[in-house]
């Protein structure tokens, strides 16, 4: 029981100590901490405040944070890297597939054109040839009329 009071008269010094290192010394008195982890513990705080006296902490204290969090942003970037290029490569190709379509089309409409063009030339000479045709058959047909008068006549006075 008297280990206990011990304990217990220990707590009580921890909660009204001022700072870490009364509150060290309270449970060594207390027997509640051996001499020998009291001075590791004390060394511990020493290098704590050291670091704290510097400013900012060493960068060994962030070293395990830090590389999670530029693993994720190295994951980040290299993700939109290759998103990045994979619409490069997506934009080129179509690109590439306008361009063939585009000068598809412009073939297309070039060799209908000229087939347009040539098929009025066609008509255009046709009807050309039709108006000669219709001259000729009409003067034919009125030579066939005169002759055929002609024979009229010359087989009547025959007669």
């Amino acid at each position: 029981r008297a280990g206990d009071e011990k304990g217990g008269a220990a707590m009580v010094q921890l909660k009204s100590a001022g700072g870490l290192v009364q509150a060290l010394s309270a449970l060594v008195h207390a027997e509640a901490l051996s001499t020998a982890d009291a001075e590791k513990i004390t060394s511990l705080l020493q290098a704590k405040a050291r670091e704290d006296d510097a400013g900012a902490p060493a960068a060994s204290v962030y070293e395990s944070h830090s590389d999670s969090i530029l693993e994720v942003l190295t994951n980040l970037m290299e993700e939109a890297e290759d998103q990045l290029d994979a619409t490069r490569k997506k934009e080129t190709q179509d690109t590439h597939a306008f361009a063939l379509l585009k000068q598809s089309l412009e073939d297309e409409m070039k060799y209908g054109n000229k087939e347009i063009s040539e098929a009025k030339s066609g008509i255009a000479a046709a009807g050309s040839k039709k108006a000669k045709a219709e001259g000729d058959l009409t003067v034919t047909s009125n030579e066939l009329s005169a002759d055929d008068k002609a024979l009229g006549d010359l087989h009547h006075e025959c007669m």
